[in-house]
């Protein structure tokens, strides 16, 4: 079975509202996120130069926002609140956009619990539906320890991808991030009623593009 950390940290506007990340096996999530789609990713940023590539892969997501999640028991044990639920594919979010519009890119995955275990498996990407399901997973967890970690998550001062920024004396890092924090990647969010998602008739959105920002 797989170990999980929930995390609570605060980041610009989100300082006074935390947002929720999560450590699976000690690794963030945004980092095997971005690891499952660097592949697919290249075409569309062949241009990029390999640092522009990684700052692009790890600013996909950032974590859920405590105030919008309501009741973060429920959500992560795969019973979501009705703005965050998708009765058609079963799939919980468990990472939002980083622009701060949660539905602008998530990644959902679906959460079955069980008396024993909680499983997180088939993660996709809703605006990229032509990836299917994304090389993540399954991850088995333990329903007690995971209950323990979700009642007692780790409170970090900041977003642990960003942590090491100041202390690498890279004065250019808080501008590179920023960029992942401003206008949304596209304009439907996952959820609406006229955005795309896996089964509208107009297919997935066009998401992030090459070169663009949150």
């Amino acid at each position: 079975m797989q170990r999980i950390e929930f995390l609570n940290y605060g980041t610009g506007a989100y300082v006074s509202d935390p947002l929720w990340g999560v450590r699976i096996d000690g690794t963030d999530l945004r980092t095997s996120v971005a690891e499952a789609t660097r592949e697919l990713w290249r075409q569309e940023h062949e241009e990029d130069t390999p640092a522009e590539q990684e700052r692009f892969l790890l600013g996909q997501h950032n974590g859920l926002i405590t105030s919008e999640l309501g009741d973060p028991v429920r959500h992560f044990l795969g019973d979501p609140g009705p703005e965050f639920a998708d009765a058609a594919t079963g799939r919980t979010p468990v990472l939002g956009c980083s622009c701060g519009v949660w539905g602008c890119w998530p990644l959902v995955a679906v959460i079955t619990a069980t008396p024993h275990t909680v499983t997180w498996s088939s993660f996709r990407q809703p605006f990229r539906a032509e990836w299917g399901e994304l090389a993540l997973g399954p991850y088995v967890f333990d329903r007690t320890a995971y209950e323990s970690a979700l009642a007692a998550p780790v409170r970090l001062g900041e977003d642990p991808l960003r942590a090491g920024d100041e202390e690498d004396g890279d004065d250019g890092a808080d501008e590179d991030w920023e960029d992942w924090d401003g206008e949304d990647w596209h304009g439907d969010s996952y959820g609406d009623s006229d955005g795309a998602s896996e089964g509208s008739s107009d297919g997935a959105s066009d998401g992030p593009s090459p070169g663009s920002s949150g």
